[in-house]
């Protein structure tokens, strides 16, 4: 027995080292450009698993680099990327075909078995690692990939509830608001991307949509009936009234809450929802406490899931 146990603890030791001394390799779409279409591969030897990992809008390769996910993964046999196509919302259909020419990049060229593939992000990378699944759920696009899971950090999943919101933050709060100029910004884009407010071509915007909250059905959340889901949100409601005058239907709460309900009631068994409470920190602007955040992610937890998934 005494033996046995310094064997496991040799063994962890080893996986240990072998995880911490993991470099992470950058790949590139085009090689002459160097700044979008970037995949940053943290590889291990005989790996055949891989976990992708989306940046938020203004995040790119480097966002993850303090996460411990590499190593996490890697004491499992999975390798982790993190894709930075460029500084895209996945609201066009090219941002979906590039992020599907990034992932056929490294998996073709270490081999990754299609089949063990599981893919998430955070904030707008959230929302592209859903509309990938969706898109090939929905047999569009030609996608080369079915994710066997996938995972979303308080995401906006629908876009005409993510407008409605916008909308309203434009006509409640004054120019100093922080959320003021976001709020502008993605109206007018919004207005151009699809011609009109949801109110005059609503379909349009329900067709973008992960899931949309205001169908009794949830809209395209069917696609996702059989497909293990893991959302997680911070509805720290009075931080968010104190700090920025949003009450919930402002907030990517009640997206992820609305599509996880709807599919248990679709059957989904595989879905989850992870809420909490005063972990949301952004490292990345001076570590202000800010719920819309990856910090709110327990790895150790997330890294469980991905296991009983990605077999």
């Amino acid at each position: 027995m005494h033996y046995k146990r310094c064997a496991a603890c040799l063994l962890l030791t080893l996986n240990f080292f072998s995880a911490a001394a993991q470099k992470a390799e950058q790949h590139y779409l085009h090689h002459s450009d160097t700044v979008n279409n970037v995949v940053r591969l943290w590889k291990a030897s005989g790996n055949t698993k891989l976990v992708v990992l989306l940046p938020p809008y203004g995040g790119d390769q480097n966002y993850y680099n303090s996460s411990k996910l590499p190593s996490l993964l890697n004491v499992n046999n999975i390798d982790f990327a993190v894709i930075h196509p460029g500084n895209v919302g996945y609201t066009r259909d090219d941002d979906i075909k590039r992020l599907d020419s990034l992932i056929a990049l490294i998996v073709k060229k270490y081999h990754y078995s299609p089949d063990g593939i599981i893919i998430g992000g955070f904030s707008a990378g959230g929302y592209g690692a859903m509309k990938y699944v969706l898109k090939k759920q929905k047999g569009e696009l030609n996608l080369s990939y079915a994710p066997k899971a996938v995972f979303s950090v308080d995401a906006p999943l629908d876009m005409e509830r993510w407008y409605t919101s916008l909308n309203l933050v434009r006509q409640r709060v004054d120019t100093a608001n922080m959320m003021y100029g976001e709020a502008n910004y993605l109206v007018g884009m919004f207005n151009e991307l699809y011609g009109s407010p949801p109110a005059q071509n609503v379909d349009i915007y329900r067709k973008n949509s992960v899931v949309s909250v205001f169908l009794p059905d949830g809209g395209n959340a069917i696609y996702f009936k059989n497909i293990p889901v893991r959302l997680y949100t911070e509805p720290d409601i009075n931080w968010y009234i104190d700090h920025l005058n949003l009450d919930y239907l402002l907030i990517n709460a009640i997206d992820q809450a609305a599509l996880v309900s709807i599919l248990k009631l679709q059957g989904n068994k595989n879905v989850s929802l992870v809420t909490t409470t005063g972990k949301g920190y952004r490292p990345e602007l001076n570590n202000i406490r800010m719920p819309h955040s990856w910090q709110i992610v327990d790895e150790n937890e997330l890294v469980n899931w991905i296991v009983r998934y990605i077999k």
